[in-house]
């Protein structure tokens, strides 16, 4: 798993199974709709690059409320878009 933060300019492997259950547990935790929304005008984005054993890879993108799984975009209430946050604050 890879976090990126191109606002911060970092980027952070983990390879930790304990961490990894943590962040992969976060994530499934997050909530909200399903919307329709292009990419322009979106500011630098953190991402969660997450590969599987076979490294097929899934990108986690969030921007502000935000979150872009591979192409599709979701509007995250408060709390999950937080909760996002805190994965970085956490593990980055």
């Amino acid at each position: 798993m890879e976090l990126i933060s191109f606002e911060k300019n970092t980027m952070k492997t983990i390879k930790d199974n304990v961490k990894l259950r943590g962040i992969i547990t976060k994530i499934n935790g997050l909530k909200g709709e399903e919307v329709n929304m292009e990419n322009e005008g979106l500011s630098a984005m953190d991402f969660i690059n997450i590969y599987d054993k076979s490294f097929k890879k899934t990108v986690v993108g969030r921007n502000n409320n935000y979150l872009k799984i591979n192409d599709k975009w979701y509007k995250l209430d408060s709390r999950s878009s937080k909760n996002f946050e805190n994965i970085f604050n956490q593990y980055n």
